[in-house]
This record gives structure tokens, sequence and C-alpha cells, in this order.
């Protein structure tokens, strides 16, 4: 179990480190994390962003999808796992 409140102020100092020292805290937070013991977590964690700008097709898709999920259209998670297991 975590403590919140540990992680809150871990996050709020973060916040208010100078920008010189943001790349810094990034490696030693890094470094941190390569010693769990999860390969999983750690290539997670330590991925870089994908910062590649959406498109406008990928934005508009994004907004028609949520529409469809507001009018109710969406498939429920048992659906959808059973249609991705099936090849369909």
């Amino acid at each position: 179990m975590f403590d919140m409140s540990r992680r809150m102020n871990l996050i709020n100092l973060i916040k208010i480190l100078p920008e010189k020292q943001i790349e810094m805290a990034e490696i030693y937070i890094k470094s941190i994390i390569s010693q769990l013991n999860d390969p999983v977590l750690v290539k997670l964690l330590t991925a870089d962003n994908d910062d590649e700008p959406l498109t406008a097709e990928e934005i508009a898709e994004g907004e028609a999808n949520w529409q469809a999920y507001l009018r109710g259209e969406a498939i429920d998670f048992d659906n959808f796992a059973k249609e991705l297991s099936d090849g369909e």
C-alpha cells in the first residue's frame, strides 16, 4: 500500500523545481525505478513520451468515438475481448 500524501508531496516538490533541475530529478527518479524487480514496469516507467502531435483525422476519429460512447453505442469489455480473441 502507498501513502498518497507522500506521493502528493513529491509531486508538489517536483512542480516547484527550477527548470534547470527537472532533468536531474528525472534521471534520479528513473535510476530508482530501474532498481525495481519488475522489468515490464521498469520499461513502462522509463519509456520516452510519445509526443507526436495528433493529426486532424485522429482528432476527428477520437471525437466521433467519444460521441458514440456518450450515445451508448460502446460495446462492453467482455464483448470487446471476445471480438479481439476471435479476430473479428
